[in-house]
């Protein structure tokens, strides 16, 4: 799982079971392991895949609007540069990240945080909540 950059049972709800089966050397027995582990703390596979898209159902009428990517954003080049290194290159991208997910790398501040809310309520959005992927814990 490390290998896949998969850290944190949140980061197994952003994956569908394809997406591991796809995986070399990731098999069935593996994978009902994962879904008996997520299970026993309300999660599943792909859960907040599926939230993702009812965010992006929610800003799909305003896309025009929206800069699309965060280079387009009116950020610090050291907060944009924070979220490039996690990979992050639409607005969308970055709203389905939670505050927890943010601050849990070593080079994000508060101070990058609350710089991001605040571009973020420019467009009308804001960061995902996480509520209903509750329970997040590292696996590894």
């Amino acid at each position: 799982l490390e290998r896949m950059n998969i850290l944190t049972l949140l980061d197994l709800t952003k994956v569908t079971e394809f997406e591991l089966l796809s995986y070399k050397n990731f098999g069935e027995t593996s994978l009902t392991e994962i879904k008996n582990i997520l299970n026993q703390k309300g999660l599943r596979l792909g859960q907040a895949v599926e939230s993702d898209l009812f965010i992006d159902a929610d800003t799909s009428g305003n896309e025009d609007n929206l800069p699309k990517t965060i280079s387009d954003m009116e950020l610090s080049d050291e907060c944009r540069n924070a979220i490039e290194e996690m990979g992050i290159e639409t607005i969308n991208d970055l709203a389905s990240k939670t505050e927890i997910e943010l601050l849990e790398r070593d080079n994000f501040t508060q101070a990058y945080v609350d710089e991001i809310i605040n571009q973020l309520d420019t467009f009308g959005l804001k960061l995902h909540s996480g509520n209903n992927v509750g329970g997040v814990v590292d696996i590894i």
